[in-house]
Formats: C-alpha cells, sequence, structure tokens
C-alpha cells in the first residue's frame, strides 16, 4: 500500500469513509472535512490504514507524510509542534507494532484529531490554539510515564542483566534481553523528542 503523489489505495481509504459514516460509526475527527487536494488529505489516509493495520510500509508512509508537511508548514508553529508529537508517537509505534502499548494508537488518532481540527478552525485563536497542542502534550507525557512503568515493573520480576555484561552485538541478546534493549532504546527516542517539543513550546 503506497501514499504518495495521490495512490489509488489512499484514496481508496478515504472513499470507503462515506460507508462508514452512513453506518453511523465514528472517527476521532471529522474526516469528511478533509476535502480532495487538501494537504493533509494523505495524512489522513495513513492515519484511517493504521486503524486497520500496522507494517512497515504503512509506518513508513506515516513517517514520510509527516516529513512532507513539516515543509508545507514550516511557518506555521504550532502545527509543525503536532506534526513533531504525531511523528514521536509514529516512530514509536514502527518499532513495535502489533506489541505496540494500546494507548499510543489512541495518542496517534487524537494527536491527528487535534492537528486537523486546529488547521481546519481557521479563525481559531491562537491561545485555543496552544491549549489544544499543550494538552495532547500532557497525553503523550501521561504515555511516557506508562512505558517507564511498564518496563519499572519488568525490571522487578527478572534479573535485567548488568551494563557491564550487556552483549555488544543484540544478536548474541537473549529474547529478553534484546527486548528491554529495545524499549530503552526507544525510551531514549521518545525522550529526546519530548524534550526539543518542550523547547518549541517554550519559545
Amino acid at each position: 500500500m503506497g501514499y504518495k503523489n495521490g495512490s489509488s489505495e489512499s484514496e481508496d481509504v478515504i472513499r470507503h469513509l462515506d460507508d462508514f459514516f452512513s453506518e453511523g460509526i465514528e472517527f476521532p475527527s471529522d474526516m469528511r472535512s478533509v476535502k480532495e487536494g487538501s494537504p493533509i488529505r494523505e495524512l489522513q489516509a495513513v492515519i484511517l490504514a493504521i486503524d486497520w493495520e500496522i507494517n512497515d510500509e504503512i509506518m513508513t508512509g506515516l513517517i514520510e507524510q509527516i516529513g512532507r508537511l513539516k515543509e508545507v508548514f514550516k511557518k506555521e508553529k504550532i502545527l509543525l509542534l503536532f506534526l513533531q508529537l504525531l511523528g514521536s508517537v509514529g516512530k514509536y509505534i514502527k518499532t513495535k507494532k502489533a506489541n505496540v502499548h494500546p494507548d499510543a494508537i489512541q495518542l496517534l488518532n487524537s494527536v491527528y484529531a487535534s492537528f486537523e481540527n486546529v488547521f481546519l478552525s481557521k479563525y481559531m485563536p491562537q491561545d485555543e490554539k496552544k491549549k489544544i497542542l499543550i494538552s495532547e502534550v500532557e497525553k503523550f507525557n501521561r504515555l511516557k510515564e506508562q512505558l517507564a512503568n511498564r518496563k519499572a515493573e519488568a525490571e522487578k520480576k527478572e534479573d535485567v542483566f548488568p551494563e557491564e555484561k550487556r552483549p555488544s552485538d543484540i544478536s548474541q541478546m537473549t529474547s529478553n534481553q534484546a527486548l528491554t534493549y529495545a524499549l530503552e532504546e526507544i525510551k531514549q527516542v521518545i525522550k529526546a523528542e519530548f524534550k526539543a517539543l518542550r523547547a518549541e513550546l517554550k519559545l
């Protein structure tokens, strides 16, 4: 499945929305309001696809769309911060795939819904946009805490390998060691992204 240049696959996802809405199924935002030709239409299609399936191709499409939109909205600071937040959550989901924390998918949908709302609300006051952004950042922070708590609980249940005994090659690790190492790497990535986001919010 591709998401570049208005691909037929992503357009099919959009076209299916009418059927869903006619059945009264609710999505995280009023996605019918994103018209054909909108710069965020392709991102919307990827977000919807993630609700159905998580794989490398879809998640790569998400990262690509976020990168493209960062260029489109490079002069719109609040939209850029939303995209940065989406990217942080997206990278975590891409790494974990089926083993992702369930709240991460909810957060991705919530951040996108807020991003779409701010983008479409041309006359929304800046203070209101900031409040919406800060609310999503707080949700992101809570997810970070949940991941940290989960890791702490796992460390209590089993003896995590000491730093000096950590294999230099991940292929030499046991499955539990590799999982712990991967979680730590993800934690550091999310920590760095969140630190950068907080710095932007203070500007």
